[in-house]
């Protein structure tokens, strides 16, 4: 989307008629514009609730506001010539064009601010990138594109492009060491995001040295972003353990750093929500092995839960880590833990959203399936009856509208077929026995052929089908 799709939003970045247009006309067609100083953008990005560095504000208007004096000999000579015998602007020239581009850029960033508060995070990558396109090529060196594309940075790897976030981090990074060298706390804020672009793109040994410096130059002044980068590097350390005791053994030091992000960036700040999405990948990686370590999944799941009841015990995405803990209990047979955490997910989820919420039925269905396994047949029935419904499209094992039974309808008729065998009476003959446990196997295979004979789901019912021929004496 561009900002000419987006209502109430300075459009025309790309030359149309806005409130923002006739700044960029003005500069753009300056004959000096190159050769002009600047001054700092106090972007409202970087206080904005839901954005990044309310802490780093300050630091970055005094670093950029140190270039000035580079500047200071030709504005106090008033207008003279270059050795090229290209005019120099005027003192007064170069403040009216700095102050128009400061407002131009104002307004850029108050757009992009609106639509991030507004949850409309790719529209504002849109807007900030309309604007660095039209900046850039006049201003190639300016120090406020750094922070442009720092936002844009952060913005991408919120919504989950990794590869634009290092790109536009990379861009920052090299505009603020040209202007201010290598070490000081504006550097390490671009190390920072640099480094967490890498770690979310899996170049780890990439990220690591870039988080140590950002960590040394933002501890050497006392900058409240220090606890974000020693999370990180506590993240790329937990993404190479291999057991549950070294899960716990970074534990500690994760949930420090992260009561120092909430304290000072907020709990819905992008900043938390950016690392709390990262642990999550480190957490979904070794379950989604094909061979899981057990206590390992379990450990670096609880953790997860930790972190998200510490930073905001009534959210959705604690109730959905619940959840997967609940299934992850499930699949492996726990079933008195995974019911206690279907039902905490429940419970959670019921304070926030409606009884017909997709996520309540997602906790019913699964709860049905944990009732399936451990013999409470009626209640399953009934679940998984209204799941395959609503999975399904039908109350008959029937097709969805697009042609296809969904995996959690297949699951659902796994359950109920094992419902149906762990209703059967006592007094059941031999056969009858065997031809619904054979039902029980043909759903299973459908269900490994929807969602692949690997996949969580399909391991748990598996091992739930052989409990039930061990008790069949099958």
């Amino acid at each position: 989307h561009t900002a000419s799709a987006v209502c109430d939003v300075p459009q025309g970045l790309d030359g149309g008629s806005t409130t923002t247009a006739p700044q960029i006309q003005q500069l753009t067609s300056c004959p000096h514009a190159r050769s002009i100083p600047q001054l700092p953008l106090l972007s409202r990005l970087a206080i904005s609730s839901r954005s990044l560095h309310r802490g780093s504000l300050s630091h970055q208007s005094a670093g950029i506001c140190t270039s000035a004096g580079a500047f200071s000999s030709s504005e106090q000579g008033g207008k003279q010539d270059d050795p090229a015998g290209a005019p120099t602007p005027t003192k007064q020239a170069v403040k009216e064009i700095r102050l128009s581009l400061q407002e131009a850029l104002m307004k850029l960033v108050d757009a992009a601010v609106e639509l991030v508060e507004q949850g409309k995070g790719a529209e504002a990558i849109g807007v900030l990138k309309e604007g660095i396109a039209t900046f850039e090529p006049n201003f190639p060196d300016c120090p406020e594109l750094g922070e442009l594309h720092n936002q844009v940075s952060l913005l991408s790897l919120v919504n989950g492009d990794a590869e634009a976030a290092v790109a536009h981090a990379a861009r920052a990074l090299d505009l603020t060491r040209k202007h201010f060298g290598t070490t000081g706390a504006l550097v390490g804020h671009r190390q920072l995001r640099l480094g967490v672009a890498y770690f979310a793109q899996g170049r780890v040994t990439d990220s690591v040295g870039l988080l140590h410096g950002a960590k040394e130059s933002l501890s050497a002044v006392s900058d409240s972003s220090q606890h974000e980068a020693q999370f990180y590097l506590d993240l790329v350390m937990l993404a190479g353990a291999k057991s549950a005791p070294q899960v716990l053994d970074y534990q500690d030091k994760l949930l420090a750093s992260m009561k120092e992000m909430k304290s000072v960036f907020g709990a819905e700040s992008m900043i938390v929500a950016l690392a709390l999405s990262q642990h999550d990948r480190v957490v979904q990686t070794p379950l989604s092995g094909p061979e899981p370590d057990t206590l390992l999944c379990e450990a670096l799941l609880k953790q997860h839960a930790r972190l998200l009841e510490f930073v905001n015990p009534e959210s959705e995405d604690l109730a959905v880590c619940y959840y997967k803990l609940a299934t992850f209990y499930y699949t492996n047979d726990v079933l008195v833990d995974a019911q206690a955490y279907i039902r905490k997910a429940a419970d959670g989820l019921r304070a926030i959203v409606p009884d017909e919420h997709d996520l309540m039925a997602l906790c019913k269905h699964r709860l049905g399936m944990i009732c399936a396994a451990s013999g409470d047949h009626r209640a399953a029935t009934s679940l998984l009856t209204l799941s395959r419904k609503r999975y399904s499209g039908s109350t008959d094992g029937g097709v969805t509208a697009g042609g296809a039974v969904s995996g959690l309808g297949r699951e659902a008729e796994v359950g109920l077929a094992m419902a149906k065998f762990r209703g059967l009476p006592p007094s059941t003959d031999t056969t009858t026995r065997k031809a619904v446990l054979e039902e029980v196997r043909t759903r299973l295979t459908e269900l490994g052929t929807t969602i692949g004979a690997d996949h969580m789901l399909t391991r748990g019912a598996l091992r739930h089908f052989a409990g039930a021929n061990i008790r069949a004496g099958q």
